[in-house]
């Protein structure tokens, strides 16, 4: 189903309107989802939610162990989705000083 993994929540996050589910209104807030062994044993997974394509899009880290799931990869992760949501409006990425 389209709303499993962190990826497909990301992706459900991302559509246009309001976020009648109250996870998805959480991943706006939070930028990322998380999973842990939901579409693969063992992969963990985070994604975050791109803005402005029709059918939603998501940028998306996978890795084998929790690794992937800490600030040193949701981080950057949440600004890359952010710029290429910048991109998509046809707005240039920020750029780090």
């Amino acid at each position: 189903p389209r709303h499993r993994g962190a990826s497909g929540r990301a992706v459900m996050a991302s559509l246009p309107g309001d976020a009648p589910n109250p996870e998805w209104a959480r991943i706006r807030e939070a930028g990322f989802a998380e999973s842990q062994g939901e579409l693969q044993p063992g992969a963990c997974g985070v994604a975050a939610p791109v803005y402005g394509t029709p059918s939603g899009a998501s940028l998306a880290v996978v890795g084998l162990d929790e690794s992937v799931m800490s600030a040193a990869t949701t981080r950057p992760l949440v600004a890359a989705a952010a710029a290429l949501t910048r991109l998509l409006a046809g707005n240039p990425p920020e750029r780090a000083p």
